[in-house]
């Protein structure tokens, strides 16, 4: 029997956007979920790839006492610096994609919501099935995301304008009020997507 591969739901949108917020929604009903974000930080770990990559490539300077990658730095130069930013996701993004393909491959489920910035589909193993943007006003995004960071707004923009919107979005999502609304907004779109928690491991 040809085993079928799950379909991807990709969850994209702006820093701040609430993007990891959805997908935990998502990942407490049920759905198979996997945040590419979640992905870089093991890859930065000391000893993994990412973190070699990045020592071989850019320093030991961009690296913390703790063993890890200090994105903070690197994220500084790679956002104002075009040809670094090039060079970084050609390091990066072919690890990011083998680890979800990895898990890609292990999934039994119908679909699998990925969390991500932009998703190259010609990279992955299963097709891109819907595309759901999360959208957010800057002033917004921008108190969400200096939460986790300490930037200024300058650097917020510069940050988001290296940002792309996905070429074909099916679905967006508002969210610039509460938690709650937020989730009213998710119950609604997998009622229009006919998906329920139990179809996870349908």
């Amino acid at each position: 029997m040809i085993k079928t591969k799950s379909k991807i739901i990709a969850v994209s949108g702006y820093l701040g956007s609430g993007k990891s917020t959805v997908l935990n929604i998502l990942d407490k009903k049920g759905f198979d979920t996997v945040d590419a974000d979640r992905i870089v930080h093991f890859l930065y770990e000391r000893g993994r790839d990412g973190y070699r990559k990045i020592n071989d490539f850019f320093g030991e300077e961009y690296i913390l006492k703790s063993g890890k990658v200090n994105r903070k730095k690197l994220g500084r130069v790679v956002f104002t610096n075009t040809t670094k930013l090039q060079i970084l996701e050609k390091l990066i993004h072919p690890l990011v994609y083998n680890e979800i393909n990895k898990i890609l491959d292990k999934n039994k489920s119908k679909f699998t919501f990925i969390e991500a910035v932009s998703l190259n589909e010609k990279k992955l193993i299963s097709p891109v099935q819907y595309s759901i943007w999360i959208d957010v006003d800057k002033k917004t995004g921008y108190k969400r995301f200096c939460k986790k960071r300490r930037i200024s707004y300058n650097e917020y923009e510069q940050i988001i304008k290296y940002q792309k919107k996905p070429d074909k979005i099916d679905f967006k999502i508002v969210n610039n009020g509460t938690k709650t609304a937020l989730k009213k907004q998710v119950d609604n779109l997998l009622k229009k997507l006919s998906l329920c928690p139990n179809t996870k491991r349908s």
